[in-house]
């Protein structure tokens, strides 16, 4: 399962996924879109040495809930639905994955549709990004089997319903590895559920956690299970693994004064072992809605160069990594 890193816009945010050896990145076109281009974005981070895959959300979460609050004015969604369009192709060498403008709420499915059809469908054809197209619950259940048909790879919530259903979030993605369609899960790193439903990609902002709620974690370091620790007890869980942190290459008096960016450094370090764990467990079961052909698709791209990396074959990919 591919986990994406996201909320990493800001360059302390990227530097401290750099020092965790992060390779996959989730940005909100929302928040980069302002910056002049991701070539730009990466560089106030320094860059990365090594190959990253970057899956750009269109930001339609943050633009409707700024829209709420009354920070952002009114909205036109086809004009933001062009510079979307425009933004990513100037961007295409550096972007491996985008999501499509899944405005349903607002703007109805055949506005959508439309969007999907003008745009979306001559990024992935044209511009050599793969596309995700979002399944709401405005479109009705008829409309996923469709999405299955049409599309290479889908994205929903695990929030179906109005509520969390993980029996009916399984079901679909297993609806969805029978056309040998991948499923993303927005904003979901549920760790039990991640070891019973086989997503081929997810993306979480779990590992800012640190920052956001002064919590600390540690993985286990032989099973596929994760121990947090609050405020109140965090110090002394940091002081117990000074050796472990110290050999992961982070500074432990950095962490133990609270340091936004080693902090998070950490925590994203014990994420990704937390997901190479459960791959463990569940490869099978993820795969299997990542195959066309019997074949798995990997995509890198280098930040240096500009250029995807492809490759079927594993080992081929973390040749080229390191």
């Amino acid at each position: 399962m591919i986990l994406y890193f996201a909320g990493a816009e800001q360059p302390w945010a990227l530097s401290a996924l750099k020092k965790a050896g992060a390779r996959n990145i989730f940005w909100s076109y929302f928040y980069v879109s302002k910056k002049r281009s991701v070539r730009e974005a990466l560089g106030r981070a320094g860059g990365f040495s090594y190959p990253i895959r970057l899956m750009v959300d269109s930001g339609v979460f943050s633009l409707i809930e700024g829209i709420k609050r009354g920070t952002i004015g009114e909205v036109n969604f086809d004009e933001y639905a062009r510079e979307y369009y425009e933004w990513l192709k100037a961007n295409a060498p550096y972007i491996t994955t985008c999501v499509n403008l899944d405005l349903e709420a607002v703007v109805g499915t055949k506005k959508v549709d439309e969007w999907n059809e003008r745009y979306f469908k001559d990024i992935e054809e044209n511009h050599g990004i793969e596309v995700v197209y979002v399944w709401h619950k405005e479109r009705g259940r008829g409309d996923l089997l469709r999405f299955c048909r049409q599309y290479r790879y889908i994205a929903f919530s695990s929030m179906l319903d109005g509520g969390v259903n993980l029996s009916l979030v399984n079901s679909w993605v297993r609806k969805a590895a029978e056309y040998g369609t991948k499923v993303h899960g927005l904003a979901m790193t549920r760790w039990n559920a991640l070891k019973r439903i086989g997503f081929y990609s997810v993306d979480s902002t779990t590992w800012l956690s640190g920052t956001r709620y002064g919590i600390t974690a540690l993985k286990h370091p032989t099973q596929a299970s994760m121990a947090i620790y609050g405020k109140d007890r965090k110090d002394q869980a940091r002081k117990r693994w000074r050796s472990r942190i110290m050999d992961t290459g982070l500074d432990f008096d950095l962490i133990a004064n609270d340091n936004g960016p080693e902090v998070s450094a950490w925590f994203a370090k014990q994420v990704d072992l937390m997901n190479i764990d459960i791959d463990r467990v569940n490869r099978n079961l993820w795969y299997r809605g990542g195959r066309r052909n019997g074949e798995s698709e990997e995509v890198y791209r280098n930040p240096r160069r500009g250029a995807p990396n492809r490759g079927g074959k594993e080992r081929d990919l973390k040749r080229r990594a390191t």
